[in-house]
């Protein structure tokens, strides 16, 4: 890509991001100096979108433990990944999700999984550390909002 590829789809993800901020009273974006594009949403319900400086790589936050990273190598497939993770941002801000907990006998937090529309979104820890832990789990509970 040339420099001028890459500085309007930079623009055009900032566009985006900026739309999506517009409609929420506690979301800004901003360019940071190493050149990501971050979507930052704090409250209740604190949540990221961040186009990495690469701009093939992007990753949605939600909470303080739930992460997903999405690559993508083509100017329409990079518009249309930001769409989808603000899709996703959508349903866990409208409250569309539930999570489950793991805990031991002792009642230490072992492990939590996050569901958005009854699909499984990601858990706090990585596979197989996370299979491992719920397997450990004497007790396990949902939380929705």
């Amino acid at each position: 890509m040339s420099e001028r590829e890459v500085a309007d789809l930079r623009d055009a993800v900032a566009n985006k991001l900026a739309a999506y901020a517009a409609r929420l009273p506690q979301a800004a974006v901003t360019r940071l100096d190493d050149g990501d594009i971050r979507l930052t949403i704090d409250g209740h319900r604190p949540a990221a979108v961040v186009m990495q400086d690469s701009t093939e790589v992007f990753v949605l936050k939600l909470s303080t433990c739930y992460s997903s990273y999405q690559t993508a190598y083509d100017d329409e497939t990079k518009l249309e990944t930001v769409d989808d993770l603000l899709e996703e941002l959508d349903v866990y801000l409208e409250g569309r999700y539930y999570e489950k907990v793991y805990e031991s006998a002792s009642g230490e937090e072992l492990h939590r999984d996050l569901y958005l529309n009854g699909a499984h979104f990601g858990g706090s820890h990585d596979f197989p550390r996370a299979q491992l832990r719920r397997l450990r789990a004497k007790r396990n509970y949902t939380i929705t909002p």
